[in-house]
């Protein structure tokens, strides 16, 4: 088995972890999906707690079959301002903010002519 470090907390993990064993650090591998393919991935999420199915209080997971498309990716930086006497006297880079934004949307399957499928686990 492959071992990596957790980029969290640095510990050490195993590449097929999907949490850091120590800090809890999910990870998520998008590294699979081709953007310009246009090819179906396989989606599960969990849904907030605000959402429930019947009287159920489990945990909503939804799955489904759906074609990922990258929306954006930008990037801010956060500036702060010094001032003296009213005056803007310098100005600098604090940090940065990137936003990457991917959507997925979905299609139907074969076997089940369905879009996605809610459970409660």
């Amino acid at each position: 088995m492959s071992k990596t470090n957790c980029i969290n907390c640095g510990a050490a993990k195993d590449t097929s972890e999907i949490k850091c064993p120590f800090c809890g650090t999910t990870y998520i591998d998008l590294t699979a999906i081709d953007f310009s393919s246009g090819d179906p991935v396989v989606c599960q999420f969990v849904l907030p707690n605000n959402i429930r199915l019947g009287d159920s209080d489990g945990r909503v997971i939804m799955s489904m079959l759906a074609v990922p498309q990258l929306e954006e990716i930008s990037q801010t930086a956060n500036r702060v301002d010094v001032f003296s006497g009213g005056k803007r006297m310098y100005s600098f880079i604090d940090s940065w903010d990137v936003n990457v934004g991917v959507s997925f949307k979905p299609v139907e399957r074969k076997n089940s002519k369905t879009l996605f499928e809610l459970r409660v686990e």
